[in-house]
This record gives C-alpha cells, structure tokens and sequence, in this order.
C-alpha cells in the first residue's frame, strides 16, 4: 500500500489505490499498531494520505457499468470512504487517530533537530489537513458535501481537544521558543497558531476551551513575540 521507495531522500509520490482498500488496510494496520516500532511506516501513511485528500476522485463507479465487477471501489481520495454508509462511523474514527497518533509523535520531537524538524512538519500538516476543508479539492469540486465534512474537522478537533492537543503544542512551542534561537521558522510557527486557534474557532471562543488556550499555549515563553513578528511578515 504505501510503496515505501528505497531511497528515503527520493520525491514520494505513490500510485493511490481505491480509498475503500486503503481503509481496510489502514484498519488492519492500526490494529496491531506499535508507536516505537511502526514509527517509519506511520509517517509515509501521512504523506500517502495528504497524496490521497490531493484528489478529487470520490465517484465510486456504479454497478450499471461493465467494470464494476472489477473495480467496485475505485475512487481514490481517502475522504470518498466517508460516502460509503457501511464504513463512514469506523473511518471517522480512524482519522481521529491517526490524527491522534500524529500529536503522540509530536510530544517526542526535538524542533531543533533537522531530522525531527521534518517529521514535524508532516506531522502538522496532516493535523492542518484533516481539520479544515479549505484545502480539500473535494470541496471545490463538490460543494454539497461541505457542511457535512466541516462538521466533521469540527468532530476532530473536539476530539484531540479532548485526548490533549493543547498540552501537545505547549510542549512543542516551548522546546522550539525556549531556546537562544528560535527553532521554528514562518511556516511551522504558523502552522502551530492555526491548529491551536481552530477548535476555538470552531467553539466561538467558549470559556472553557479559551481557557485551555490561554493556560497552554499564551503561556509559553515568547510566543506573543514570535506570533508577533509573524504577523508583521504575512
């Protein structure tokens, strides 16, 4: 499934299977999952995926047509599996943790480390990802099914809220911000304020998660600075 290429330093682009088989196989995956020993096969689930929510192939070919037989699942973007009734309450809470899984591998990273700087990177880009639609293509292909996906970045967040994000990126912030140099550049700074803001957003700045907030990540050490000058630069 995710055609690891023998040289780690190559461009990743796999071939993307039918999204339905990738679920499975995902499910399977998960199910015997093993943080420390599975690290490097996680991580190309992440890119194979964000190659996968790049398209916007979710039309599953019908049984009218003569290649159905062969070829029943054949839409390739991960999020067509959320279309298929039989399977949309299972996969929602895959991606709830594989999106939880991705906020585990962030509590171990060192920012300043070049190595685990680009592990964080992917990490929050699969968290960016999977908690807004403004990127899916899916979307702006398909316009209708933007209030019932919305809903479910909305699921997400709510439930890494709940499992720990906000302890997560105060960590994460403070081991990069708390240092001689700032270990983050404009990109991954951003990326952190926006998945920290998102399920306030989403809550209309409730009391309670603006608490979470403030105690977690207005907390850390320099971040107004950094958010700041961050500002100043977009």
């Amino acid at each position: 499934l995710l055609q690891i290429p023998t040289d780690k330093d190559s461009e990743y682009h796999p071939k993307l299977k039918p999204a339905v088989e990738v679920y499975k196989t995902i499910k399977k995956v998960l199910y015997k999952f093993k943080e420390d020993d599975d690290k490097e096969a996680f991580l190309y689930l992440c890119r194979y995926l964000l190659c996968s929510m790049d398209s916007d192939d979710i039309k599953f070919i019908k049984k009218s047509t003569d290649c159905y037989r062969n070829y029943p699942n054949f839409a390739v973007c991960y999020i067509a599996v959320a279309l298929k009734k039989e399977f949309v309450l299972s996969w929602i809470q895959q991606v709830k943790d594989i999106n939880w899984k991705c906020c585990c591998y962030l509590r171990e990273l060192k920012p300043e480390n070049h190595v685990d700087f680009s592990v964080m990177m992917l990490l929050l880009r699969v968290l960016i990802v999977f908690t807004s639609t403004s990127t899916w293509k899916i979307v702006k292909s398909t316009p209708a099914l933007a209030p019932g996906l919305n809903q479910l970045c909305s699921n997400i967040m709510g439930d890494l809220n709940t499992r720990g994000l906000y302890p997560i990126l105060q960590g994460l912030l403070t081991r990069g911000l708390s240092r001689t140099k700032c270990a983050f550049n404009q990109t991954s700074l951003s990326a952190m304020v926006t998945i920290a803001l998102r399920p306030l957003i989403a809550a209309n700045f409730s009391d309670n998660l603006l608490t979470v907030f403030v105690l977690n990540i207005m907390s850390v050490p320099a971040v107004i600075h950094h958010v700041s000058n961050l500002s100043q630069e977009l």
